[in-house]
């Protein structure tokens, strides 16, 4: 019974450690660094650039475009997908990436309902693995 009740706990705190490590948020004026774990890498010096309009119209699709720089330089050759979903619900839609030019990514997002939408960018490369969150309202 102690042996399964510590075994929780170290669970329960290597859990909390990687969620902390995955969501810790950055301050944009400190330089470039990497933290890293036994998954992935979250590095600093990734940015991204949404070159969209964040409004659109009920039912159509929205051409949803950004460049994504890694250390200044455009990030090629990335995995990249676009998950979003209407805020309070709990379905999420992810719509893999294609490259257009060297760090710009995009996709066709479709839209049925107005509302407040959130768009998480993910991008995966080697051992970097990075993600954004913006938020966009349809009218």
């Amino acid at each position: 019974m102690k042996r399964n009740l510590l075994v929780m706990a170290v669970a329960a705190f290597l859990s909390a450690v990687f969620l902390y490590g995955c969501s810790a948020s950055t301050n944009e004026t400190a330089p470039p660094k990497k933290v890293a774990n036994s998954h992935h890498e979250h590095s600093e010096d990734i940015s991204f650039e949404i070159i969209s309009p964040i409004n659109n119209h009920t039912g159509l699709v929205m051409d949803f475009k950004v460049v994504i720089m890694h250390g200044g330089h455009p990030l090629s050759n990335a995995n990249v997908d676009f998950e979003f979903w209407k805020e309070g619900e709990t379905n999420h839609q992810v719509i893999e990436a294609a490259e257009s030019k060297d760090g710009i990514y995009y996709a066709k997002l479709g839209f049925q309902q107005k509302g407040e939408y959130t768009v998480k960018i993910h991008v995966e490369k080697g051992s970097i693995h990075e993600h954004k969150e913006m938020y966009l309202t349809v009218e």
